[in-house]
């Protein structure tokens, strides 16, 4: 249901909630954006606790980080402590 996460949009909340009451059904992301429009970074694979980061004007994803947990200084690494703080935020 999200998409285009490298142009700017809506608040992923955002839309999950209005997933949740347009169509009557709780929901639950298999993955998470790491920030959005021209900051976009890549997503976080909840499922299989990997990180898919992403590189302007590329097809697909230019490197996969496989992590342990969210406490994994990989994500640090990989995407910036603010955009990791702010992942580790919205997962809580």
């Amino acid at each position: 249901f999200v998409n285009k996460l490298d142009r700017e949009g809506r608040d992923p909340f955002e839309i999950l909630d209005e997933l949740e009451s347009e169509l009557k059904i709780k929901v639950r992301p298999l993955s998470w954006p790491i920030n959005i429009g021209a900051k976009f970074k890549g997503v976080y694979n909840i499922y299989e606790h990997s990180l898919d980061l992403f590189t302007p004007n590329k097809q697909k994803v230019s490197e996969r980080v496989e992590i342990s947990s969210l406490d994994d200084p990989r994500i640090d690494e990989s995407v910036g402590e603010t955009d990791a703080a702010k992942l580790r935020e919205d997962l809580e």
